[in-house]
């Protein structure tokens, strides 16, 4: 079920906003009419500033073809003989309408941003967290950077680390993940969906490789070969690790096991996030890069330069990201 159209006090502690959504009666005189109309919603879309940043390729990263769902084909659809595959075509039109009409400058955007995000205990909104860790192995330095964001996809805080100990992006994504959660709960967010650029990192942090001591596959195998849940050989063979350097992720992956179980079981997800769509934190990763300042701290949003608000717009509205869609799918359709 969709849920009520957002409004401007659904974001925390904003300066009215210059823009709204449309009421009721705006969506059911214009929308159903634009709807009627036909579904082509091809739009061009602002160039975003381009990184011209210099980076080391990461071992990790992977890039996926996106499908745009501004494109008349991917919601065209003519179900003569379903009624309702024909409806839901028709609520994806209509909820794409609304979509664009609510949809501000980045101007207008940035203006509502949060200004001062604090803790909030009995704080129930959805956030979204995005780590990228990177290690330039011939500089021998790495470092992180995570940026929280609320249920609207508004920046709250953002932090950054630049290191020059421990050789290995896997470990940078893994000390970026902890730092992330531990953010996400100093502000009280137990709803959370975290992307990162490793899927390595994902399958360390599953059940198929951190495991109690006695319960793996196959049973017989030694006692010893389990270290702190693990079982060395599970964790070499499927995620092929090296011991010298699992010995150094033990400890980070049960500091952040111990963090993942203060979030509520159903409000937790950890995936890979495409490339396209973590730019912004990787922009932050590199800008750290360039200071070199061994350090982490935190980001106010109202810190962020050229092209980093750019990154987070396009986050939001570019209506082929994760982000946009789901914002998309709280759209009304009636």
């Amino acid at each position: 079920a969709s849920l009520p159209p957002p409004t401007p006090s659904s974001f925390h502690a904003m300066v009215a906003p210059p823009w709204s959504f449309p009421t009721s009666i705006q969506q059911n005189e214009k929308v159903e009419e634009d709807a009627l109309l036909g579904s082509s919603y091809s739009r061009d879309r602002e160039e975003m500033s381009k990184d011209v940043v210099n980076v080391a390729k990461d071992d990790e990263e992977m890039s996926r073809d996106k499908v745009d769902v501004t494109k008349d084909e991917t919601l065209n659809l003519d179900y003569e003989d379903d009624k309702e595959k024909q409806e839901s075509a028709r609520a994806s039109r209509v909820r794409m309408q609304l979509f664009k009409k609510m949809q501000p400058t980045a101007e207008e955007w940035k203006k509502c941003w949060p200004v001062g995000i604090k803790l909030d205990e009995n704080n129930t909104d959805k956030g979204w967290l995005n780590v990228y860790g990177y290690h330039d192995q011939e500089k021998g330095h790495g470092g992180y950077a995570v940026i929280l964001r609320n249920s609207l996809v508004c920046p709250l805080i953002a932090k950054t680390c630049f290191s020059k100990q421990h050789g290995s992006q896997l470990f940078q994504v893994l000390k970026g993940l902890e730092a992330g959660l531990q953010l996400a709960l100093k502000y009280g967010f137990v709803r959370l969906t975290v992307g990162c650029n490793s899927q390595k990192a994902i399958d360390l942090l599953g059940s198929s490789s951190f495991q109690e001591a006695g319960t793996c596959y196959p049973f017989s195998r030694r006692h010893q070969e389990k270290i702190s849940g693990f079982c060395k050989i599970c964790t070499k063979t499927r995620l092929v690790i090296r011991e010298k350097s699992l010995s150094i992720l033990i400890p980070v992956v049960e500091n952040l096991k111990n963090e993942q179980a203060k979030f509520r079981m159903t409000g937790f997800q950890l995936t890979k996030v495409p490339r396209d769509e973590n730019k912004a934190a990787r922009h932050l990763a590199r800008l750290a890069e360039r200071i070199e300042v061994e350090e982490s701290k935190e980001i106010q949003p109202a810190d962020f330069v050229s092209p980093l608000p750019e990154f987070l717009y396009n986050d939001a509205f570019g209506c082929d990201t994760r982000y946009s869609m789901y914002l998309l799918s709280q759209m009304p359709t009636n």
